[in-house]
């Protein structure tokens, strides 16, 4: 695991440790901002934090090329997604390397991660994380688009569709869970209902009985929430049975374009500003593939939005900020990034746009709704 890490980093940087501090780098005396970022480097979701880390390699390019208030020491460490590795990485980062800020990557990573953080009273932004309960309203963040807004819009797109009966199939995961709960309190009031609610626990390898069950129900439409290799299986065996009812999601299929049973599919999420932001030209640079950097987005934004209180919070004071005064300047300074405008709500919950999102042939991209609505006709 470790070998991987160093390897990944050293094509970039040269070590473990990147250091990064814009055109004046080596005037002696700036202080510095050690940001420690905890991602899936290895194992299932490998290429879910492989995907993120591109848009780190960006960040880090960018602060070479101008000036800086700060010197920023990027401090990556590997945590496939697992429990317990989360907790040691976020411990090592926090109590060893005595980093100014924490990135732990989505719901699970963020809730693993948060006690360490308010311990140690260091700023924690969450990369995208769809469980907005993560935030805390001092030192903890999400940064994800609201899930609500977004349960609203897959709601009302049902209705759209003329779909009016739903059912909910998820992994038992916080984020999962926290979209499954907005569509469970916004669904009667759009006139949806929910025929069938079943969730699986991550490792579970036959969903051949548990589809049986969603099929009895007779839904118009699938929301299904999950991570591979479960989502791959579990479509496979979908596929199998023969059972073709669409399926469709809030914020988790996104970097699923190559599973070819998710091929016209549609869905609602963040990172839809990836296109209209100039993100996506900037980092074709870096990795000239044809892929929406949907990850990549998540990492860069929620690293730089940290980078920009600091440099704004250096304007008025001298020395560093301490967790409380870093935790505060992101709420208050505004950001404009990958993601498009985006505002961080009193909890800390960083919001962003949202909307449609087609995959096709292998190939994802945001969508507005006369065009998808055109293609499901066809």
């Amino acid at each position: 695991m470790k070998i991987k890490l160093i390897l990944l980093l050293a094509v970039f940087c040269g070590c473990v440790m990147a250091s990064v501090s814009g055109a004046a780098s080596s005037i002696a005396g700036k202080p510095v901002v050690k940001l420690g970022v905890i991602l899936p480097l290895t194992g299932e979701n490998a290429s879910l934090g492989e995907e993120s880390l591109e848009g780190l390699k960006l960040l880090m390019q960018e602060l070479k090329e101008k000036p800086t208030a700060f010197e920023y020491k990027f401090i990556i460490e590997d945590d496939q997604l697992l429990p317990n590795e989360t907790a040691m990485a976020a411990r090592k980062l926090l109590e060893l390397d005595k980093v100014d800020a924490l990135f732990p990557s989505f719901s699970g990573g963020g809730n693993v991660a948060k006690p360490f953080a308010e311990r140690a009273q260091t700023p924690m932004v969450a990369i995208g994380a769809s469980d907005h309960s993560i935030a805390n309203g001092s030192y903890c963040f999400t940064n994800a688009a609201k899930t609500e807004k977004q349960a609203v819009l897959f709601l009302n797109t049902m209705k759209m569709l003329g779909y009016k009966r739903l059912a909910i199939l998820e992994v038992y995961q916080q984020g999962a869970l926290a979209i499954r709960a907005d569509i469970l309190d916004h669904a009667k009031k759009e006139g949806v209902e929910i025929v069938s609610d079943e969730h699986f626990m991550p490792g579970e390898r036959d969903f051949r009985v548990l589809w049986l069950r969603v099929r009895e129900a007779k839904p118009d439409i699938i929301l299904i929430s999950a991570f591979d290799p479960e989502l791959s299986i579990m479509l496979r065996q979908k596929k199998q049975m023969a059972y073709d009812t669409p399926v469709s999601d809030i914020e988790f299929l996104h970097g699923r374009g190559g599973v070819p049973e998710l091929n016209r599919v549609w869905w609602i999420g963040s990172g839809v500003g990836v296109y209209n932001s100039g993100f996506m030209e900037r980092m074709k640079k870096v990795d000239p593939s044809p892929k929406p950097f949907i990850y990549a987005a998540y990492a860069y934004d929620s690293v730089n939005i940290v980078v920009n209180a600091c440099e704004a919070w250096a304007q008025n004071h001298n020395g560093k900020p301490t967790g409380a005064e870093l935790a505060k300047a992101i709420r208050s300074t505004p950001y404009r990034g990958a993601c498009g405008a985006m505002d961080v709500d009193a909890r800390g919950v960083i919001d962003s746009p949202a909307g449609y999102w087609w995959n096709e042939n292998g190939t994802t991209h945001p969508i507005e709704w006369p065009e998808l609505k055109l293609k499901l006709e066809k």
